[in-house]
Parts: structure tokens; C-alpha cells; sequence
């Protein structure tokens, strides 16, 4: 049985503006005492502690909404030149490297804003 806590907390977070996640779960998956190359298991369960979720969902037979706006995070961060995805290891397991710019933004004095900065122009209309 799912905890009822964790459905206001996906409530809560699908309503935050995409941008915004993805800016948040940045600077806290790559602060700079944390490694350039993490999972996405890892980023996952970054996101799930940001959403106050009790675990994160999980592949399989239910996927859940926070896994997917994981992999939605980790495509903005792509267009941004923040970070990649990639696939590692015989098992191919899927994880996200930071880029050089990734790397000026998490040693940034203020590494929410320059996500923030980085991630705007990636959703916002030509012209806006």
C-alpha cells in the first residue's frame, strides 16, 4: 500500500514549474563535494528526498510519475549543456555526467541560479 504523504508530494512537485525541478534537483545531485558521474538510480532517489517522497517509485510493473520527471530533468539538462545521460558497464546502467558547463554551474557562489540561468531559455518560447 502506497503512503498517502506520497501523493501530496507528487501533487506538489508535478505543479512546480519543470524548470524549477530540474534546477533544485541540480544543484543538489551535483553539489561540488559530490562526484561528476552519479546514477540516475542516484539522481532518482535526490528527487524523491527533494519531493518528500517516503522511496522513490521504481521500474516495473507500476512506473511512477517521479521516475519520469527524473528522465524529464535529466533531458533539460542535456538541452541546457548542464549534464548527459549515458550508458555504463556490461550491464548498461544508465547514469549523468556533468558537462563543463555543469561543472561552472555547481562551482558557481550560487549554483541554484546558475542553474536556473541555464535551464530558462530551454522551455521559454522564441522571442519571450
Amino acid at each position: 500500500m502506497e503512503n498517502p504523504s506520497d501523493d501530496i508530494a507528487l501533487e506538489r512537485i508535478q505543479g512546480t514549474p519543470l524548470t524549477e525541478v530540474a534546477a533544485l534537483l541540480f544543484a543538489e545531485t551535483f553539489r561540488p563535494e559530490k562526484k561528476p558521474l552519479l546514477s540516475l538510480r542516484e539522481v532518482h532517489r535526490n528527487l524523491a528526498h527533494l519531493a518528500g517522497l517516503s522511496k522513490p517509485g521504481l521500474l516495473g510493473g507500476k512506473q511512477r510519475a517521479d521516475y519520469l520527471i527524473t528522465l524529464e530533468c535529466t533531458i533539460l539538462w542535456e538541452h541546457a549543456l548542464l549534464a548527459a545521460r549515458m550508458w555504463i558497464g556490461d550491464s548498461a546502467s544508465l547514469h549523468v555526467q556533468l558537462l563543463r558547463r555543469g561543472e561552472a554551474a555547481r562551482h558557481d557562489a550560487d549554483p541554484l541560479s546558475a542553474a536556473r540561468a541555464a535551464l530558462k531559455p530551454v522551455l521559454e518560447p522564441p522571442g519571450a
